[in-house]
């Protein structure tokens, strides 16, 4: 049997261990902040043979992933969002938007930016 004394110093050397290999962890660069994604409100189709999943970036980018069920199949629409399904899940409608840069450059021209359909 361990005496306490023992006990109590394997226990601080594992603490002290543990804490140490905490802080060697890499930290995440500034560069791939832009990599994050956040996956937005998606929809199935009524018949649940697709999935419309759109993926906003902390860099502001987006796309649209649209996927058919039961496959590999997987169709990117750049700055695609707000995919919306026919009721007969026959068609996807979706609003097109701009990428940041262009969003960037339209804003400080003082133009309208405006999404488009597909």
């Amino acid at each position: 049997m361990l005496r306490p004394s023992l006990l109590t110093s394997l226990m601080l050397v594992a603490t002290v261990t543990a804490a140490t290999a905490q802080e060697q962890k890499p930290t995440v660069p500034v560069a791939d902040y832009g990599k994050w994604e956040y996956l937005g409100r998606g929809a199935l189709s009524p018949r649940g043979d697709w999935l419309a999943a759109p993926i906003r970036r902390v860099d502001e980018d987006r796309i649209l992933r649209l996927r058919r069920v039961g496959s590999d199949s997987v169709v990117v629409i750049a700055h695609g969002d707000r995919p919306a399904f026919s009721n007969d899940g026959r068609w996807v409608a979706y609003a097109i938007g701009v990428s940041p840069k262009e969003r960037a450059k339209l804003t400080k021209a003082k133009k309208p930016v405006q999404d488009a359909l597909g």
